[in-house]
Parts: C-alpha cells; sequence; structure tokens
C-alpha cells in the first residue's frame, strides 16, 4: 500500500483573530486502484458546517460532478468530508477536483494529481445514428463490441472486469453490448446492460471492489445465457 496526502491552509478572517483551516487529500492505494479521501480540520470556536462538490475526470473523457453536505466539522477535530474510489491507470490517468464551501461561499479548491488544476481536454464523443437507424443495422457494423457509458471509478471497475471476463457465445452475431451507469438514491448508481436496444439486467453497484468483479462476472453469465437463447429462438423460427 501506498499513501500520499496534498493539503491546503486556509485562513479564516474573523473580526477577534485570523483563525485556521485546511482541507486534504489522503490516498490509500495499491498499483492500480484504492481509496481517495477528503477531510477537514479547523481551530475556529464554533463548528463550521460546509458543503463539497467533487468533479472526477478520466482523461478524454467528460467529467462527472458529486455534491455532498451539509457536513459539521468541530473545532480542532479531522474531520472526513468525503471519499471516493481511486483509480490509478496510466493509459487513462483520472483527475480530482475537491471544492469546499461555507454558506455557499468557496472556502477551498484541492486537487489530484496534486498541482494538476487543469481537467483533460474532452476527447468528442461520435455522432448518434441519424433517425431510423436500427438496431440491427447498428448491430451489423459493430458486432460484438462493448461500449462503456460508466462515469465513476467503480463503474470503470465494473466495465473493465466485465470486458475482462466476457466471451461470446460460440456462433452468436449481429449483437453489441453497451454497460450504461446511471446515479441511484444515497450516492451509489445503477448499472444497466443492455444488448442491442434492449435492457437485460440491472444492478446497484456494491462499495466494496472485490464485489464488483463479482457482479461484474455475474452479469457475463446473464449476458451469455440471453444471447444463447436469442440463438435458440432465431434457430427455430428459421425452420
Amino acid at each position: 500500500m501506498r499513501w500520499l496526502t496534498t493539503w491546503l491552509v486556509l485562513l479564516l478572517l474573523t473580526p477577534a483573530s485570523a483563525q485556521t483551516a485546511r482541507v486534504w487529500f489522503d490516498t490509500e492505494a495499491d498499483e492500480e486502484s484504492g481509496w481517495l479521501k477528503a477531510w477537514m480540520w479547523h481551530d475556529a470556536a464554533q463548528p463550521l458546517t460546509v458543503t463539497w462538490k467533487l468533479t472526477m475526470q478520466q482523461a478524454g473523457e467528460a467529467p462527472s460532478v458529486y455534491e455532498g453536505g451539509p457536513v459539521q466539522v468541530n473545532p480542532q477535530v479531522e474531520t472526513l468530508l468525503a471519499q471516493t474510489w481511486l483509480a490509478l491507470d496510466d493509459d487513462l490517468p483520472w483527475w480530482y477536483q475537491f471544492e469546499v464551501f461555507l454558506d455557499g461561499a468557496l472556502l477551498a479548491v484541492i486537487h489530484y494529481p496534486e498541482g494538476q488544476a487543469q481537467p483533460w481536454p474532452v476527447v468528442p464523443r461520435a455522432p448518434p445514428p441519424p433517425s431510423g437507424y436500427s438496431a440491427e443495422q447498428e448491430a451489423g457494423e459493430v458486432d460484438g463490441l462493448v461500449f462503456d457509458r460508466t462515469r465513476s471509478p467503480l463503474g470503470r471497475k465494473f466495465y473493465a472486469d466485465f470486458f475482462k471476463a466476457w466471451e461470446a457465445p460460440e456462433g452468436v452475431h449481429g449483437f453489441f453490448i453497451t454497460i450504461t451507469e446511471k446515479p441511484a438514491p444515497g450516492g451509489s448508481s445503477l448499472i444497466f446492460i443492455r444488448v442491442n436496444k434492449r435492457d437485460v439486467w440491472q444492478v446497484q453497484l456494491p462499495r466494496q471492489p472485490q464485489l464488483v468483479t463479482q457482479y461484474a462476472e455475474m452479469g457475463v453469465g446473464v449476458v451469455q445465457q440471453y444471447l444463447q437463447g436469442q440463438f435458440q429462438n432465431d434457430q427455430l423460427l428459421s425452420y
């Protein structure tokens, strides 16, 4: 495991005296992934109630934004404001920006990696199919591909684990798979697996990375069974 920390010291000016506060990232990670946590400490006489906004972006993709709070930070107590799954992919690196607000005013901004205050440039996606473009036409052009429409680090892990375990049933053609992530209540996410234009499975992402791998492998089995069933139906209808 490796630990990385970056922090920002702030001066909060009050009529009586200057008081200090700091906000910092704390990371606990192995070679590829781990946890990124945002903490706050202050020495003001009274508790501070703050809100936060986390912006995450993988290189080339559009950023995702999450907001949270209010969180009460008591004097001289290290308080965890938020945490997210951290992905350390050298080929497709991630960028994180964490903003803290006090009474609606920006109090602090920190970044990970440290010192990188600008996000990655976004690579434009291909335009959507023209109106009237059928699933059969699209499947014929992208036969067997698995598309990634996830947003969070855990969602990307689900996609990567699904892709790693995926193997199309023998003899089955004319399909493509799309894995989409949508926010769910409580700060979690829902994963939808779609074959061509039909949703065949959905699951709420667990927070434990090892369970994400198990769910991805379950999704592979569901899609394989669905495709095999569709193939057998097509064979019966052809007689």
